[in-house]
């Protein structure tokens, strides 16, 4: 059987890459925050050397969100079709722990593909997700991300949410990449830079002794996807400590551990992580 995308799913990732090029050109404010960002990740590198990742990462940005919603269109069948994976085993090694697992992932690739794969291929999850302000727009999301059996989880006071799903040994998702408030985060290096980071998923790993599952959803030519995972990252607690509340050195530990991942994953694809997101912004 033929693995090749649908022509209509194939041009909404070409007229997303064209849109992309548009903003670049229309969109200053995040075209100077991008720049910004890939000097401060990667100072020995000119400006000039780092333009063509900039372009192509606003390039793959819009592709990605036109993609996102093309794929909502098609059917499990074929978006399984559309796949490739590496290192997939060590899901079910994650699983075979019967914790739950906490799927961890960053705005790289096409991370909307991942609540499908995982609901198409290990069953549903619940995603950790804050809606969006227009309604329209997050009714569309949502129907997307809920599609195949999934459920959403409001990202405030998630933590509640996320434990429950895990006792009954389901699987939560969470990204991991963006800035949070310093009164709300841990600082953790990221690309060399002092990062102020969610610390939700080392809580909630080290309250209910799940695994995280770092994973990502590469974007390939002609609307396929490479499906990346990595080896489960486990808590490392003193045995009868359950769920009293974990160290801030514990949280901080771990938290580092996932973004040394994350930030070896967009090594990989630099033009695909969201350059544009002002990360290292001061408060």
């Amino acid at each position: 059987m033929s693995r090749q995308a649908p022509l209509s799913h194939r041009l909404m990732g070409s007229i997303g890459e064209l849109v992309g090029s548009l903003f670049f050109v229309g969109g200053a404010s995040r075209r100077r925050i991008t720049r910004r960002n890939l000097s401060l990740a990667f100072p020995e590198r000119t400006a000039h050397a780092l333009e063509p990742i900039a372009r192509r990462s606003f390039r793959h940005f819009g592709a990605a969100i036109l993609e996102s919603f093309s794929l909502a269109r098609l059917s499990a069948e074929t978006i399984c079709r559309l796949l490739s994976f590496e290192n997939w085993q060590h899901f079910a090694e994650a699983e075979s722990e019967n914790r739950g697992v906490i799927v961890l992932s960053a705005h790289l690739g096409v991370q909307e593909v991942i609540s499908s794969v995982v609901s198409l291929y290990r069953g549903p999850m619940h995603v950790i997700a804050r809606p969006f302000s227009n309604a329209a727009i997050d009714r569309k999301v949502r129907a997307m991300r809920e599609r195949f059996g999934n459920h959403l989880l409001p990202k405030r006071h998630a933590a509640r949410g996320m434990l429950r799903a895990l006792d009954q040994g389901g699987r939560v998702a969470i990204l991991i990449d963006q800035r949070v408030h310093p009164l709300q985060g841990v600082q953790v290096p990221f690309f060399g830079r002092p990062s102020w980071t969610s610390p939700l998923p080392a809580q909630i790993s080290l309250r209910s002794g799940a695994p995280v599952l770092p994973l990502f959803a590469y974007r390939l030519p002609g609307g396929r996807y490479r499906i990346v995972t990595h080896a489960p990252i486990h808590p490392t607690r003193p045995t009868g400590s359950g769920r009293s509340k974990p160290s801030d050195s514990e949280v901080a530990a771990l938290t580092a551990r996932y973004t040394e991942v994350t930030e070896l994953a967009i090594r990989r694809e630099l033009d695909q992580w969201l350059w544009m997101h002002d990360r290292w912004r001061r408060h």
